[in-house]
């Protein structure tokens, strides 16, 4: 699947072969020594990229710098620089074949999201998207719970490499308005993947906070994802759930209406879940701090009170107000004819 998707946007196989060699060289170390043709600005800004990608993924546990990620991302945006990173990602890629590098593969995973969440997707597709089927291929057994949990992460990102609103979706709530204005026929056919998407990141987050700090750094993202692109969805599903009054049965059934409507619905006690489990886990494992201030940013639904709170305490809280489907209906029943 993913290599099939990779095909659309690959570099010719020539030409791409040559920036590795160039970049990489045959053992995996720098070459541009012997390339007199290159300046020597441009040597030394690749020679400083290839220092800092390969600090970023080495296979020790510890998560790579902040910094370093900052700096992987700004090369990718520097077209000079931009064809040296896919190279020196894809070769990573291609030497975390086993379960021993997987604290390499976890922070390529990392340096991937990262990129993809800055807008980098095309730069993505055309360089390690065939690379992802081989990561972690062979597994020793002591590992494959780990593992396991690594190639969830790979998949997920392979998906979000295709998801169009990918760079948009640490902006969940603008993301989702956008989502929720479409013409309502765009909403129900953008809805499925966005649901699709959402599932795997709850699927990522939903595990116990790993042990090493390099795949917990990864938990951390595909936890924030989570939680927006459930905020996502939730804002694309009302729309639809107002609108969906106003579309003619064949458009239901034809369109699955009704079964994304009944996929949210199975997503939602994930995400509550999550969200109370993150709640309580800040100070109760290294690195924890950092769910405060996230909870903060991407709670989906307000703190609420202990469990053995009297809920009648709680009349303070703003009643809900209906919801008016009036502009929507119509606006449903003008495409419906238009599509008949």
């Amino acid at each position: 699947m993913w290599a099939a998707r990779a095909k659309k946007g690959a570099l010719s196989a020539g030409k791409f072969a040559q920036v590795v060699v160039t970049v990489m060289g045959g053992d995996g170390r720098s070459s541009l020594e012997d390339d007199g043709s290159m300046e020597e600005e441009d040597a030394d800004a690749v020679r400083e990229l290839e220092k800092i990608v390969r600090k970023a993924t080495s296979n020790s546990s510890v998560a790579p710098e902040e910094q370093k990620l900052l700096d992987v991302i700004a090369a990718a945006s520097d077209s000079a620089l931009q064809p040296h990173l896919q190279a020196m990602l894809a070769h990573r890629l291609r030497g975390c074949g086993s379960s021993r590098m997987l604290a390499a593969a976890a922070k390529t995973m990392l340096i991937i999201h990262r990129l993809l969440l800055a807008g980098h997707a095309t730069m993505l597709e055309q360089s390690v998207l065939t690379e992802l089927p081989h990561v972690l291929s062979s597994v020793d057994v002591h590992m494959e719970a780990e593992a396991e949990y690594v190639r969830g992460c790979i998949d997920y990102l392979a998906h979000l490499i295709d998801w169009p609103s990918a760079a948009q979706l640490q902006k969940s709530a603008d993301c989702g308005t956008a989502l929720a204005q479409l013409p309502t026929l765009q909403l129900v056919e953008a809805l499925p993947p966005l649901l699709e998407l959402a599932q795997k990141a709850l699927t990522c987050a939903a595990v116990e906070p790993p042990s090493r700090a390099a795949l917990r750094q990864l938990w951390l993202g595909m936890v924030e994802d989570a939680l927006c692109l459930f905020r996502v969805a939730a804002l694309a599903a009302a729309r639809l759930h107002a609108a969906h009054l106003g579309l003619p049965p064949r458009v239901l059934r034809e369109m699955r209406v009704l079964e994304a409507m009944s996929a949210f619905a199975l997503l939602a006690p994930q995400a509550l879940a999550l969200q109370e489990r993150l709640e309580s886990a800040v100070g109760a494992f290294e690195g924890s701090e950092v769910l405060e201030p996230m909870l903060r940013r991407r709670a989906v639904w307000p703190s609420g009170p202990p469990l053995d709170h009297d809920l009648n305490d709680l009349k303070h809280l703003p009643a809900g107000s209906a919801i008016d489907t009036s502009a929507a209906q119509a606006a449903a029943e003008a495409e419906a004819e238009g599509e008949a």
